[in-house]
């Protein structure tokens, strides 16, 4: 217990975390004493870390100097080769998993309705790098659809710090380049352990840019121990080249989550009542 402060204890500190805001909101909620604390101290935080992002490009760059002094030109390509197999990786993603999605959520109109409205999240989330930015346009582009605002309104806003398929991608990616880097082998016995840290670390993420941060670090804690100082500023940088597409699928897949939930929260035909009742109009 006494390790959840620990910069080795991020996953454990997260689940405690979760189970502690349940446990804040049985108590009374925002109105207990413990709930005004910790908005008030939420408040101070991000004040807090509005000043460390004023510095924040001064030692992001003096971190990639010191790395291309340190390992030269190889660097710059081996972050290259990377990026190219990560960014088709990610619209390869959207072409197949989203129309998947679509068509189990909506039927025979899903996929080609998702293609009609989908462009401006996308749009929006590649260029804030923001999956909170974008949930004002993912409620308009769902309001637009057909979908439920009860959907809409719940759906939206937990995906923008839960649903983070587009951040899982890339923390496998991180992880694969920095074992790499380290000369160690990434072996299928670390397949499973990969994929869970993945999946929980992109849950831990902030929906604003930069807050895939916390997932270096749990990935350092639990992959890098005795080379934080190493693994953490490779993992920053590529984080940076990484996160507007991450962001692009993390949020417009918000979006397509809609549909799925709509299936079973308004009935398999919501869609199809949907076009009807705006073709009635």
């Amino acid at each position: 217990f006494v390790g959840l402060l620990s910069r080795r204890a991020m996953l454990p500190l997260i689940v405690f975390s979760v189970l502690f805001g349940f446990a804040t909101n049985l108590a009374g909620g925002p109105d207990s004493i413990i709930g005004k604390w910790l908005s008030g101290l939420t408040d101070v935080m991000m004040k807090f870390v509005q000043i460390i992002t004023y510095y924040a490009p001064i030692a992001f760059f003096a971190i990639f100097a010191d790395l291309m002094s340190t390992y030269g030109s190889a660097i710059t390509e081996s972050y290259g080769r990377a990026m190219v197999v990560y960014y088709p990786l990610c619209f390869i993603y959207i072409f197949t998993a989203f129309p998947l999605f679509a068509w189990f959520g909506g039927g025979k109109h899903g996929v080609k309705t998702m293609f009609s409205h989908i462009a401006k999240p996308a749009v929006v989330s590649l260029g804030t790098c923001s999956s909170v930015a974008t949930i004002p346009t993912n409620l308009t582009e769902a309001e637009e659809t057909g979908i439920s605002k009860d959907v809409a309104e719940m759906v939206c806003p937990l995906g923008a710090t839960m649903h983070m398929d587009g951040s899982c991608f890339s923390c496998v990616l991180k992880i694969a380049f920095v074992l790499g880097a380290l000369g160690q082998d990434f072996s299928w016995g670390m397949l499973i352990p990969v994929v869970l840290v993945a999946v929980l670390s992109s849950v831990g993420m902030s929906g604003v840019p930069g807050g895939g941060y916390i997932g270096e670090y749990i990935i350092c804690s639990i992959f890098f121990p005795q080379h934080i100082e190493i693994a953490f500023p490779i993992l920053v940088a590529i984080g940076n080249l990484v996160d507007p597409p991450a962001t692009m699928i993390n949020s417009a897949g918000d979006y397509v989550v809609c549909y799925i939930v709509s299936r079973f929260a308004d009935g398999k035909d919501w869609l199809d009542k949907a076009i009807a009742k705006k073709a009635g109009s």
